[in-house]
């Protein structure tokens, strides 16, 4: 009887403590974002949970001081079951804020009562910065689509990447604040994507950035973060950065042969009628590849022709060069053409293939005229091995046909006053001596007279 009393006292304690009142004060947590120096009015909601009243609430605010904080007015210090309040306060951000792009905690509010425990409320802040990436947009193989912030973007082994996207100054025009030498950039270390640009921002105006890329053939399966990041100072020194980032999920094949160059030698074909097709393929799959094969496909209503190459052994991660030479028939007429070259995997179908586009034109052949122009045929060149040096006149003002191998007559002169031979040497020492007897003759005449 005993046991039963103590048994029954045990379960009215119980149920005593069961319905009892009591307090459960919560609070909502926040987190503030706006530009570097605007001031944030916020508040926190403080709720009663319990079935009992709570008194004495206070609120200490232990938000940073590099933010300022003012107000910290409480609505009521005493809820009763179900109530709630609030808590008001204002921040602004610091010029301290502008080398921070993350969400991060600047402070906490202590919230304390009359019979509950004490509650700590962080303050979280993100950075709002007058640089944003907006408007992000992305091509894949030609495959085109909008990009929203940590989305999945599916590529593969040699796609070929274009990332156009706005760059925005949330300035307003009033403010006339521009934003020079931005650094834009996308990086990837694991993909060896590393692209930039510098470009400068008027205040609330856009600029349109586009970059172009390849998925390196040896990419690993798998996802990789692809980051945009714009930076720039404006003129008041403070530093804006905004950061966009989505994954690219690699998906790398079993067996895969891509096509990395297409081209013809000669590229123009004109009377010759013949060439050469290139085709650099490369086995971007997981798997040694036996029988690989690359045709070539001319469907038109001008010339339809086909050829390929076949059996074609290619390692994984190798290379190699099929090489495909024809004849043009001469019925096929000059114009351009678009070749299909398309390359398969072990007698893969088209849904294994990998197909490129690639120019190729016939030019018109034309014959060549060696016959000589008219001018000269209509000169009589018979004579011109006699011509001698004196039968050549050339008279000034007139136009003159002159035969090609006709010898132009050289001035002469007379060989008497040639000083190189001995007749002029001799003359001229006659004349010499003549001279000075003629001088003393007169030089005698001239001394008899005196």
């Amino acid at each position: 009887m005993k046991m039963q009393n103590k048994i029954l006292m045990l379960i009215i304690t119980l149920v005593i403590f069961s319905i009892a009142s009591y307090a459960d004060l919560s609070a909502s947590s926040i987190t503030l974002s706006d530009f570097i120096g605007e001031e944030i009015p916020d508040s926190i909601t403080i709720t009663n949970n319990g079935n009992g009243s709570v008194s004495d609430i206070s609120v200490t605010n232990n938000i940073y001081s590099s933010f300022t904080p003012t107000g910290g007015t409480l609505g009521q210090t005493s809820l009763n079951p179900g109530e709630s309040t609030t808590y008001s306060f204002t921040v602004t951000v610091p010029d301290s804020e502008s080398t921070v792009t993350d969400d991060h905690t600047i402070g906490s509010l202590l919230i304390q009562s009359n019979g509950t425990s004490d509650i700590t409320v962080n303050i979280n802040f993100e950075p709002k910065p007058r640089l944003k990436i907006d408007e992000v947009d992305i091509t894949v193989d030609d495959d085109d689509e909008s990009v929203s912030e940590g989305e999945n973007i599916d590529a593969k082994r040699g796609s070929l990447i274009t990332l156009e996207f706005e760059v925005q100054n949330e300035f307003t025009s009033s403010s006339d604040i521009d934003i020079n030498d931005v650094e834009v950039t996308v990086y990837n270390d694991e993909l060896d994507i590393d692209e930039d640009d510098e470009i400068d921002v008027d205040a609330s105006d856009e600029e349109k950035i586009s970059f172009t890329f390849e998925i390196d053939d040896d990419a690993d399966d798998g996802s990789e973060t692809i980051e945009i990041r714009v930076e720039g100072e404006d003129e008041d020194g403070i530093i804006h950065v905004d950061i966009f980032e989505f994954d690219l999920d690699i998906d790398v094949a079993s067996r895969e042969v891509l096509i990395s160059d297409a081209y013809f030698s000669p590229s123009i074909v004109t009377c010759e009628r013949s060439t050469t097709l290139y085709v650099d393929i490369k086995n971007t799959g997981k798997r040694d590849l036996d029988e690989a094969m690359v045709i070539m496909d001319i469907d038109d209503a001008e010339w339809d022709f086909t050829d390929y190459i076949k059996n074609i052994e290619i390692d994984e991660g190798d290379s190699y060069t099929a090489r495909i030479s024809f004849i043009i028939p001469e019925d096929v007429p000059a114009n351009s053409y678009l070749i299909e070259v398309t390359s398969y995997y072990d007698g893969g179908t088209s849904d294994d293939s990998y197909t490129e586009t690639i120019p190729f034109e016939i030019a018109r052949c034309v014959e060549t005229d060696s016959s000589s122009s008219e001018d000269d045929s209509d000169y009589d060149y018979s004579d011109s091995d006699s011509s001698s040096e004196e039968d050549i006149i050339i008279n000034s003002g007139n136009t003159v046909n002159i035969p090609p191998n006709a010898n132009f007559a050289t001035s002469k002169k007379s060989d008497i006053f040639d000083f190189d031979s001995t007749q002029g040497i001799v003359l001229l020492v006659l004349i010499n001596i003549i001279i000075v007897g003629i001088i003393i003759a007169v030089t005698v005449a001239i001394v008899k007279k005196d």
